[in-house]
């Protein structure tokens, strides 16, 4: 794309005609276009249903960004869906710690409330 399409896309995309080529062209750092590849990666095993690639990806994800409280509890829902139960659990524990209250943040403990019970029924 030039300069003028790719603003153009970002202008239709917003909505905003006021958008300039500063506004929506800043270069990415290798660690954010890794990021990128790895979130396509993620998103076509998703779609073929490789749950076992798709949490090899995320894992490699949260090498890249740690704090990302999403990726954790991505993973920990990955990790159960692998019968990983406990692993799972300890990432959606993590990623509680760190999300801030909202619909996220509920959708997660209720998954780890159903995980810590699927524990328990085991021992």
């Amino acid at each position: 794309l030039s300069i003028a399409e790719a603003l153009d896309l970002a202008v239709q995309a917003t909505g905003d005609p006021t958008l300039t080529a500063g506004d929506v062209l800043v270069p990415a750092t290798p660690r954010e276009l890794m990021l990128r590849v790895l979130a396509n990666l993620a998103s076509a095993y998703e779609k073929r249903g490789d749950v076992k690639r798709q949490l090899r990806v995320v894992s490699d994800q949260i090498e890249l960004a740690p704090a990302d409280a999403r990726l954790l509890a991505r993973r920990g829902e990955l990790r159960a869906r692998q019968d990983d139960v406990a692993g799972g659990l300890a990432d959606l524990n993590s990623a509680l710690c760190r999300l801030p209250a909202g619909l996220a943040f509920d959708r997660v403990r209720e998954n780890a409330r159903l995980l810590a019970r699927l524990r328990e029924s085991e021992n």
